[in-house]
């Protein structure tokens, strides 16, 4: 079971619900920090703006890019 909690809600009621589900068992508790959330629009926006600065690059079809490689590979 997985349960999201904000600690500052946690008080001694928590620990008696606990008790009260699982009674007089070994429990093992793991606490891990949730990411922060981010919206798809903030992401969109970054990839939008990465785009503008490196617009998308079309190489000419008379370019024989085989020849360019082997000239660096010499």
């Amino acid at each position: 079971m997985t349960t999201v909690i904000n600690l500052s809600d946690i008080d001694f009621s928590f620990f008696e619900k606990l008790k009260k589900q699982f009674g007089d068992k070994d429990m093992r508790i793991t606490i891990d920090e949730v990411p922060e959330k981010v919206s798809q629009m903030e992401i969109f926006r970054k990839l939008e703006a990465l785009q503008k600065k490196y617009p998308p690059k079309v190489i000419s079809k008379d370019i024989d890019l085989s020849a360019l490689a082997n000239e660096v590979n010499l």
